[in-house]
C-alpha cells in the first residue's frame, strides 16, 4: 500500500511538473503574440509615415514647379503653407489620440484573461452597437467631432 502511494505521488509531481510547462509554454506564445501584434503595428504606422511624407515631398516638388512656371507673384503661398500647418496640427492630434486609444485598449486585452484576440487579429469583440460599428469607431467619431466643433468655434 505505501508503494503503492509513493507511485501516484510520484505519478502526480510528474503530471504537475507537465502542467508546470505547459503554462510556462503558454505565457510564452502570448508573449511572442504581443511582440509580434506591435511590430505589426509599428511597421503600418511606417508605412503611414513614409505615405505621408511622400504626399508632402510630391506637394513641394509642384510648389517648386508652380513657382518656376507662373512666377512669385502669381502664387498663393500663404494660403498653402498655411493649409499644410493645419493638416500636420490636425494629424498629429489624431495621432495623439489614436495612440492613446490604442495602448489603452491594448493595455485592457492584456489584462484579460487567456483567450482575448492580439490588438491587430481583426477580432470584433461583442460590444458592438446596433449599427454595427465598434466602440473604438464611435470614440473616433466623437474625437473627430469635437475637432471640427473647435475648429469651427476659432
Amino acid at each position: 500500500m505505501i508503494n503503492n502511494l509513493r507511485m501516484r505521488t510520484e505519478q502526480f509531481q510528474r503530471e504537475n511538473e507537465r502542467l508546470r510547462n505547459l503554462v510556462e509554454a503558454s505565457s510564452l506564445v502570448d508573449s511572442l503574440e504581443k511582440r509580434t501584434s506591435l511590430r505589426s503595428f509599428e511597421s503600418h504606422k511606417l508605412q503611414e509615415l513614409e505615405s505621408a511624407y511622400s504626399r508632402l515631398k510630391l506637394e513641394l516638388e509642384s510648389l517648386v514647379a508652380e513657382k518656376a512656371d507662373a512666377g512669385l507673384e502669381n502664387m498663393n503661398i500663404k494660403m498653402l503653407f498655411d493649409r499644410l500647418i493645419e493638416d500636420n496640427d490636425r494629424r498629429r492630434e489624431e495621432s495623439a489620440e489614436l495612440r492613446a486609444m490604442l495602448s489603452t485598449r491594448f493595455e485592457r486585452q492584456s489584462l484579460l484573461a487567456g483567450g482575448s484576440p492580439r490588438p491587430d487579429s481583426g477580432h470584433w469583440s461583442a460590444g458592438h452597437s446596433e449599427d454595427g460599428s465598434s466602440d473604438l469607431d464611435e470614440e473616433l467619431c466623437l474625437e473627430r467631432q469635437c475637432r471640427q466643433l473647435k475648429a469651427l468655434a476659432e
